[in-house]
């Protein structure tokens, strides 16, 4: 019988990208901070409300990845996603509170081809020409 806890880190923590993210690329791996008396196997399992199928997590690491490309620019792509990350021992768990931040980079931003550009603008005045007789 496990007499022991499994205790997280209920402080949070929070990692921040930007925008555009390709997918399966890793956020970087939270120093997440636990224990399990017990010394028993341990698994991460994380909950991020409708946006979980965003991500990939690894349940033995408590690691996570982009699961598709993360583009703000698309539609309903959020810039925070809140987690609730569990441990567990099988028996019980503990959670901690995880916040994804990706700020928007814009990718596609306008840009001059050259660094200067050089006009030349020529004056012409009318010239208007009256006859003058003599008599």
């Amino acid at each position: 019988m496990n007499t022991g806890c499994v205790r997280g880190n209920t402080n949070g923590l929070s990692v921040l990208f930007h925008s555009p993210q390709k997918a399966g690329q890793s956020l970087p791996t939270p120093q997440w901070k636990y224990n399990d008396p017990d010394g028993d196997s341990l698994t991460f399992q994380f909950d991020c409300g409708a946006d979980t199928g965003r991500f990939t997590f690894n349940s033995a690491t408590g690691a996570a990845q982009f699961k598709n490309i993360y583009d703000l620019d698309t539609n309903g792509v959020p810039t925070n996603v809140m987690c609730t990350v569990y441990v567990s021992d099988g028996s019980l768990r503990d959670s901690a509170e995880l916040s994804i931040t990706v700020e928007h980079e814009n990718e596609a931003a306008p840009v001059f081809p050259q660094s200067s550009i050089s006009v030349y603008v020529e004056c012409v005045a009318e010239v208007s020409f009256k006859s003058i007789s003599k008599h």
